[in-house]
């Protein structure tokens, strides 16, 4: 019998894992919560897999662990890959069960907790933010309206029920919104950010925001590259796109650090997605260290722009070999990749369509005939496309001509509100 290669909750990207493991001659097992068609058309990934297993829920980390051991019984693991926070607690109890390399389960519920990530980093000297607990700012009386701070789940994924305060009122609006929590709708996302430490208030970092990816691997952080972030213009905190790679002018710096916060946290092993901002005085501040691969369609753009399969050098990671990087170095072309929002008030999603020269790829997010009960959240997208360069700086301007001619249920969304971002 082949050996085996688990993945949890695949989606996404994780399906072009799915076929660099079946490449290997792997049997693949994947576990999830989401619901999955009973068949899948003629040359889609998951006919790949050989046994497809449900689960409840990811919460309960023994009884899940149980039935993957039960699933594999008598049957050699080589790796696993997992690229949601609510799957990663299991994730590291695999590794430990089965002898693969990876952190330590408690390790892993460390880096998982945001709160704990930024008092490591102040010990070490690698942070300046400061920040309050739950319990300090619930009980909140007064506030310095010169200052900006995040509210944030102390365990969260993406940019999910994170709110910019620069006021009591706004603070107060925030502890609601996460009390109520009525703008996650993805039952995973849900169940894990309530079933998490709660919520805690950090200053933010002012100044340009970008993300570092890389891989660690024995202890040695190994770039992919860096990606620079367009947002929306009325409310930063809604990631619209992001484009590679980014030639940062303090690029080499931003590796250097973002290496030695691996260090400072005890991260031997594994992908990461470091949001960082650079300040005006070039400093570099650790927004979130995501233990797990940039999300999304972030792997196509990488691949695009580098002419590589990266997915390769995931399940070379995933089962403890260390992944050859070199094809990374010289990128083939600049891609930029743009998420959509509906416009305000859109109650139905009936069509999405991307014009325009330049397009290496698109995706609708939602199937026409959605309901749509919010869409001015993360979580809202309806759609992403690909726009290509010779540089990045044309890539930027393809992508801001692209964006204004998507069309959302046949009208062409300009510049509404919904579609105004900031570009980088």
């Amino acid at each position: 019998m082949n050996d085996v290669f688990i993945l949890l909750e695949p989606f996404n990207h994780m399906l072009n894992v799915i076929e660099a493991a079946h490449r290997r001659g792997y049997d693949i097992v994947t576990f999830h919560t989401l619901p999955i068609p009973d068949e899948f058309p003629e040359g889609h990934p998951m006919r790949l897999v050989s046994k497809k297993c449900h689960l409840s829920s990811w919460v309960d980390v023994d009884s899940n662990l149980a039935a993957v051991i039960d699933a594999c019984q008598g049957r050699q693991v080589v790796g696993i890959y997992s690229a949601a926070e609510a799957t990663l607690q299991l994730d590291a109890a695999i590794k430990e069960h089965f002898g693969l390399v990876g952190n330590h389960p408690e390790q892993v519920r460390c880096f998982l907790n945001k709160q704990w990530v930024r008092s490591e980093l102040q010990k070490a000297g690698l942070s300046k933010l400061q920040y309050l607990d739950e319990k300090a700012l619930r009980s909140l009386q007064s506030w310095d309206e010169s200052s900006a701070y995040f509210l944030k789940p102390v365990n969260g994924a993406g940019s999910a029920s994170v709110k910019r305060c620069t006021s009591l009122d706004d603070i107060r609006a925030a502890i609601k919104n996460w009390d109520e929590m009525n703008d996650v709708h993805l039952p995973i996302l849900r169940e894990y950010m309530k079933s998490g430490a709660g919520i805690f208030l950090e200053q933010a970092a002012e100044g340009e925001l970008l993300s570092a990816e890389g891989v660690v691997y024995d202890g040695e952080y190994y770039p992919i590259g860096l990606t620079s972030r367009t947002v929306l213009e009325r409310d930063p905190a809604v990631e619209m796109g992001c484009s590679f790679p980014y030639e940062h002018p303090l690029k080499d710096k931003i590796f250097e650090t973002i290496g030695a916060i691996h260090n400072a946290i005890g991260f031997l092993h594994g992908v990461t997605h470091a949001e960082l901002v650079v300040t005006s005085e070039g400093e570099i501040e650790l927004v979130e260290l995501n233990i797990r691969f940039i999300g999304l369609d972030a792997l196509t753009m990488v691949n695009k722009a580098c002419d590589v399969n990266f997915e390769d050098q995931l399940v070379a990671l995933a089962v403890g070999e260390q992944p050859s990087m070199a094809a990374l170095a010289e990128p083939k072309q600049f891609i930029s990749m743009q998420y959509v929002l509906a416009p305000p008030n859109t109650k139905t999603l009936a069509s999405f369509e991307v014009p325009g020269a330049n397009l290496v790829y698109q995706r609708q997010m939602k199937p026409d005939g959605s309901e749509l009960k919010t869409t001015d959240n993360q979580m809202d997208h309806i759609g992403c496309f690909m726009v290509r360069g010779d540089s990045y700086e044309d890539a930027l301007a393809n992508a801001e001509r692209t964006r204004q001619q998507v069309k959302c249920n046949g009208q062409s969304l300009n510049s509404n509100p919904n579609n105004r971002v900031i570009l980088r």
